[in-house]
């Protein structure tokens, strides 16, 4: 029995350390790589390594930031670099230049330009993944050149513009800026490129030969300019230059529904301002006809106080120049998209791909099959084989042949293609055949067979609770969801009608959900316990659980400082949504600089620290507190008050009171008595109406730097320590000063944590 114990409490820990450190990486994350200076005023070069953006970093008005090939830029959370001076970043052909944020979870933003400056700026062969905005030239901005030329752009998912273009200052700035944005990728995002005018007297921009698609936007039923993949002002003719907007590729790119990744519509392009038309000349749209192309833009279709939006002889196919992308799928003699269901003659047919220039043909790809499993009820990734791979004599072409029989077991799927390359490295953007159609299909299986369920659950709970006495109010609630599901099931008939399983399996679902409307008119009763909130105010139980603390002595967790807690706790429901909670708690912390960071060991210190907290906090539950909803998660914050004595455990049994001591300078350096700001999750089960169970996991941030007795304090030495206490025999310098250090401080000035995570029982009273 105790090896059992044992090893729950082991795998206890490594739970909590896990959601720790994932939860606060902020705190714990260790940087390989060189720091980037904050502040740059000459020439620097960044190559051939790992380059961090630690804080905001400036390149002032005579500096100039070179990065060249074999240089990777990592961004930490929130930080930028901002350039007055000059910035020069060129990789090469097959050599990009990698930058990035160091936590994919909280980006970094990027470059952004600013003021008027003599230097250039060049960015060429950069790949820009998952940053918050990439390239920004912030107003009142002014170069002579400027050239943004075969860069990547991909994974920046800020739901904002990703690169911006605002105007310029006739009158701070240049009478003529050269600015090129050419050759471009820019693909897989949920953001867009934002171009804050369409025509200037000064800056002279010419947005050509780029590939912009497969980028995806967040929405509701409409879309709109800001979820376009490229969008901007413009509002009159009389400016000196216009934007230069030829030879881009640009399309499949797609407004989705935030509810349930199904395609709403695609959107190309958006433009507002009191401008008349503005044209488009010579660029790829898909392969389609101008009206067809012009509902892929929003304008004065969709708006009609904005400007039109002439597609002016689009191309038939996208140009060689702009960066390698595939343009158009085949299969079985037909063209596919997302769109298409996916359905493959075993053997027989070939998925053959058309690219806009020639591609690397010792190139590997990857050819995935995503197929939905009943089952389980979610997507599965299958990694195909190609038996056979052809190419015509210009490489433009692409069939592949797949051996893989595992259609014939699932057939509703997609696939996937991603991994290839054009001539001149540059990754293509991966493309979809089927996806829109299994996501669509999935919603309509979801609502036919989970509704099929939940219609067995509500008449078992009908029956089960026949006796209720009904409130008209919830009633006519539930009638009223009934309905609304009843027709959301006669819309999807016309999405299954050619699927006759699933079709009669609607219209019974369809029977049975006018039987339960009738059912609930005639009885006048109420699934009370299922829809009604929680109508008991009070509760009160307890907490057990695990404790631990992140200070001077615990740099990083390492799974060896963890002590326990319990306490009583009471909660006040005022109603389903909010709640207020008060907990009394025993906490435990302790540390020993054995297990610190190595450069910390030496110090040699160690506590112990029994603390008393009372906490009131107000809770906020995601999910109603009714018996619908199985797991309720919440948050709760407030105000922490706690007692605390740090002590020097002893292996004899003596406590020292670090605080009397004075390791601080002086004794009784700080009190006892402190305030915690807290923020707690909650998972909460109901059982019965009668009990509570649940996980919780509290943080407590401390307005003090003396948990563990370590604040930003100079060393006291051993012999004017033992002078201050000689009620212990000379014994006070050995605990307070254990290495014997003479100057230095003992700490650092950052405010200590503590964090407590447990089990939670609490009964439901009247």
């Amino acid at each position: 029995m105790k090896h059992h114990k044992n090893t729950f409490y082991k795998y206890l820990k490594y739970f909590l350390l896990i959601f720790i450190l994932v939860f606060n990486f902020h705190l714990f994350g260790q940087i390989k790589g060189k720091i980037i200076p904050n502040y740059i005023n000459k020439t620097i070069v960044l190559e051939n390594g790992i380059f961090v953006v630690q804080d905001n970093v400036k390149v002032a008005k005579n500096g100039l930031l070179i990065i060249n090939v074999g240089a990777k830029i990592l961004f930490q959370p929130g930080t930028s670099i901002i350039i007055e001076g000059g910035l020069r970043i060129k990789g090469s052909a097959n050599n990009f230049i990698d930058i990035t944020s160091f936590n994919k979870s909280v980006e970094g933003y990027g470059f952004e330009i600013i003021n008027v400056s003599d230097a250039d700026i060049e960015i060429s062969y950069a790949k820009f993944t998952n940053l918050l905005l990439p390239i920004k030239f912030r107003n009142n901005w002014s170069r002579k050149n400027i050239v943004i030329s075969n860069n990547i752009f991909e994974n920046n998912n800020s739901g904002e513009s990703g690169i911006i273009i605002q105007s310029t200052d006739i009158l701070l700035g240049r009478k003529e800026i050269n600015f090129l944005f050419s050759f471009n990728q820019f693909s897989s995002n949920y953001s867009n490129i934002y171009i804050e005018n369409l025509e200037s007297d000064n800056l002279k921009l010419n947005f050509n030969n780029n590939v912009i698609t497969g980028n995806y936007y967040r929405g509701y039923e409409i879309g709109g300019i800001f979820n376009a993949p490229v969008f901007s002002t413009f509002n009159s003719e009389k400016k000196k230059y216009r934007v230069g907007f030829m030879g881009n590729s640009i399309f499949n790119n797609f407004l989705v529904n935030d509810q349930n990744d199904t395609i709403i519509s695609e959107i190309n392009f958006g433009i507002t301002g009191i401008g008349d038309k503005f044209n488009l000349p010579s660029n790829y749209f898909g392969d389609r006809e101008n009206r067809r192309i012009i509902k892929t833009y929003d304008h004065f279709a969709n708006n009609n106080s904005s400007p039109f939006l002439d597609p002016l002889l689009p191309l038939e196919t996208p140009s060689p120049l702009t960066p390698g992308h595939i343009w158009k799928i085949m299969l079985s003699g037909k063209e596919v998209n997302a769109f298409s269901r996916f359905k493959s003659n075993y053997e027989q047919d070939s998925i053959r791909l058309f690219f806009n220039k020639r591609i690397n043909t010792k190139q590997g790809f990857k050819l995935t099959y995503f197929y939905y499993d009943k089952h389980i009820n979610s997507i599965q990734e299958y990694v195909l084989d190609e038996s056979d791979i052809f190419f015509n004599d210009k490489f433009k072409e692409r069939a592949i042949y797949i051996s893989d029989d595992i259609f014939l077991k699932n057939k509703i799927g997609y696939i996937e293609i991603k991994g290839l390359e054009d001539e001149n490295g540059f990754p293509l953007p991966k493309v979809t055949i089927g996806k829109n159609f299994v996501y669509k299909y999935i919603i309509a299986y979801k609502e036919i067979f989970i509704e099929d369920k939940m219609i067995t659950i509500r008449k078992a709970r009908l029956d089960s609770l026949i006796n209720l006495t009904g409130i008209k109010t919830y009633k006519d609630s539930v009638i009223s969801e009934l309905y609304y599901r009843i027709d959301s099931l006669e819309l999807l008939s016309d999405e299954l009608i050619g699927t006759d399983s699933l079709y009669k399996q609607l219209l019974i679902n369809y029977d049975s959900l006018q039987e339960i409307v009738q059912y609930i008119i005639e009885t006048d009763s109420i699934v009370k316990k299922l829809y009604l909130p929680i109508d008991k105010k009070w509760e009160i139980g307890m907490q057990v659980g695990l404790s631990f603390y992140y200070g001077d002595l615990q740099d990083a967790i390492n799974g060896t400082n963890m002590d326990y807690t319990f306490g009583i706790l009471t909660r006040y429901n005022f109603n389903a949504r909010w709640a207020a909670k008060i907990n009394l708690n025993y906490v435990k912390i302790s540390a020993n600089d054995r297990e610190n960071i190595e450069r910390l060991r030496p110090r040699k210190l160690s506590f112990v620290n029994e603390m008393y907290e009372l906490s009131t906090q107000i809770e906020f539950n995601i999910k109603s507190a009714n018996m619908s909803n199985f797991i309720i998660p919440s948050i709760s914050t407030g105000l922490v008050f706690f007692y605390h004595n740090p002590y020097s455990p002893n292996p004899g049994g003596e406590k020292y009171e670090l605080r009397k001591i004075g390791t601080a300078g002086k004794k009784d350096a700080y009190s006892t008595f402190q305030i915690a700001f807290p923020f707690d999750v909650d998972f909460k089960w109901i059982l019965n109406n009668n009990w509570v169970l649940g996980v919780n996991l509290g943080m407590r941030k401390t307005f003090t730097d003396y948990l563990d007795d370590v604040g930003n304090d100079k060393w006291v030495s051993r012999e004017n320590l033992n002078k201050a206490n000689p009620e212990l025999n000379g014994k006070a310098g050995s605990v307070g000063n254990p290495a014997n250090y003479s100057s230095g401080k003992r700490g650092d000035p950052t405010k200590d944590w503590y964090y407590v995570f447990g089990f939670t029982i609490t009964k439901l009273l009247q």
